[in-house]
């Protein structure tokens, strides 16, 4: 997966910023539209329920200040903080229940294997109309699709999800290019 670029809301992502927008920074699981998130110094995001302190194990709110950990992924309530020997960075986090993109909701998230260096803003001009970026396709997966429409020219249901899995590309994107 090295060398992706990742496009949201008009937003180019490499890897590691999507990493950071779309995985619990604790756990590295995907975050949900439906999850409880909080969010770790303005910048990571983290399910409520992994938000715990590494030595004692509660449950941290959003009324209790925490230590994060400059070096790695360490959290702490601030009565265990003074404790430690690590390089621990005091911060205070807010809950909150945004909804986040499924990254595996195709509609809204789309792959395309370009290099990218950071996250830029691609929208230039009016931010308030919203545009999905148009799906790109490798030559693997032109292929396959012409492979695809010349065996099966009205392929069901089930043909188009067995073809959108083998070319790691929506269903709906399968079924409007082959017709």
């Amino acid at each position: 997966m090295k060398g992706k670029c990742w496009i949201s809301k008009g937003r180019i992502m490499c890897e590691e910023c999507h990493e950071q927008y779309f995985k619990c920074f604790l756990c590295k699981l995907s975050l949900k539209h439906t999850d409880q998130v909080h969010k770790l110094c303005g910048t990571f995001n983290c399910h409520a329920s992994c938000l715990r302190c590494e030595i004692c194990g509660d449950a941290l709110s959003s009324k209790k200040a925490i230590a994060l950990s400059a070096n790695s992924i360490q959290v702490q309530c601030l009565d265990h903080e003074k404790d430690s020997e690590a390089d621990l960075v005091e911060t205070s986090y807010s809950c909150s229940s945004e909804s986040f993109n499924d990254p595996d909701d195709e509609d809204r998230v789309s792959v395309i294997s370009e290099d990218c260096v950071s996250l830029t803003d691609a929208t230039k001009g009016n931010s308030s109309v919203f545009m999905r970026s148009r799906t790109i396709f490798n030559q693997e997966q032109i292929a396959c699709l012409r492979l695809y429409y010349h065996q099966c020219p009205k392929p069901s249901s089930l043909q188009l999800e067995v073809f959108s899995k083998r070319l790691c590309l929506p269903k709906r994107t399968v079924r409007v290019s082959l017709y």
